[in-house]
């Protein structure tokens, strides 16, 4: 199990959904870390991975900003990147699965970049948003408009309300899943290790 340690702590705000219209994920983060996010978003050249998982009914997703690794203990891959979980709410446990999550973990991502740029003042920049369901990538990020009849319609029209009402611009790339059963972590680039790195926690909100 992944855990954060040393000067990571979950957010000390409650997580209000009033300027959001979503649950804010619980995100683990310092002072340091997130300055260097709302630099990388200023320079036009920030990053971010996410990733679902779905099990026991439950669709889950993790996300985390992008940077290469070297170190071999886990929470220090963890640590030194901002990251963030969440357990995605529905009223209907039919509707739960992993593309849900997939979808729950752009929208968390983009909620908690939107939620540092207010926070920040920041009124223009750009952040790549990476993962490996190419589904979901044109779900959020395509050119079609969304269909009440779409799978999981009610996330990725929040993707694109917050997405649209965001101050900086937002693009996105499919990652390939499941580097790390092939190579080892130390040899991915910096998307793949952050995709494995998305993928333990999503698992871990089982």
């Amino acid at each position: 199990m992944i855990t954060s340690k040393g000067g990571y702590a979950p957010e000390d705000e409650p997580n209000d959904e009033t300027d959001t219209g979503w649950i804010l994920p619980a995100v683990n983060t310092c002072e340091e870390l997130e300055q260097d996010f709302v630099n990388s978003i200023k320079n036009q050249r920030a990053k971010v991975v996410s990733d679902g998982s779905y099990k026991k009914g439950h669709s889950t997703a993790g996300f985390m900003t992008v940077g290469k690794v070297k170190s071999t203990r886990d929470e220090i891959k963890l640590n030194s990147r901002i990251h963030g979980q969440i357990t995605l709410p529905s009223t209907n446990k039919k509707d739960h699965s992993s593309y849900r999550g997939e979808l729950g973990g752009i929208l968390a991502a983009v909620v908690y970049t939107n939620k540092v740029c207010k926070k920040h003042k920041v009124s223009a920049g750009t952040c790549e948003i990476g993962l490996d369901n190419k589904g979901a990538i044109a779900a959020a990020f395509g050119w079609k408009r969304p269909n009440p009849r779409w799978s999981c319609y009610d996330i990725i029209s929040m993707i694109r309300y917050n997405i649209k009402h965001s101050p900086i611009k937002w693009t996105s790339r499919h990652v390939k899943g499941h580097q790390g059963d092939a190579k080892r972590f130390r040899d991915l680039d910096e998307w793949g290790q952050a995709n494995v790195l998305a993928d333990q926690l999503a698992k871990e909100e089982w």
